[in-house]
């Protein structure tokens, strides 16, 4: 199994972990978020799931990708970056985690509305 990791320079780094997936037969690659389509397309073959925070995979990138392609992860909560229409067309689930940074972003948006925030 290959899994394709687009990492989000903010996010945590499970680069580390590498060697945890080689031992359950898992080869891992980790490439940065900020492609060209061609790279991006390049950085996926052969891979079965993918792993994405913030780079888009529209129809045309979808299209092209290898059959072995089983799954898109968001590691985010919504489905925007990825063509959900397109994907189930391949036989490609997409997931998310639906409750992401929640009470990080709760407690952004409590200190960014206090009354002395900003001023």
């Amino acid at each position: 199994m290959k899994i394709v990791h687009f990492h989000n320079p903010g996010s945590p780094n499970v680069e580390q972990y590498k060697d945890m997936f080689a031992e359950h037969g898992i080869a891992y690659e980790q490439h940065p978020e900020f492609l060209s389509a061609e790279e991006q397309l390049a950085a996926c073959r052969g891979a079965d799931a993918i792993v994405t925070s913030i780079l888009k995979f529209p129809r045309e990138i979808i299209g092209q990708l290898d059959e072995s392609v089983k799954c898109i992860v968001r590691t985010a909560m919504g489905y925007e970056i990825v063509d959900v229409a397109a994907a189930s067309e391949r036989g490609i689930y997409v997931c998310n985690v639906p409750d992401y940074a929640m009470q990080e972003v709760a407690m952004h948006q409590v200190a960014s509305s206090w009354p002395c925030a900003g001023n």
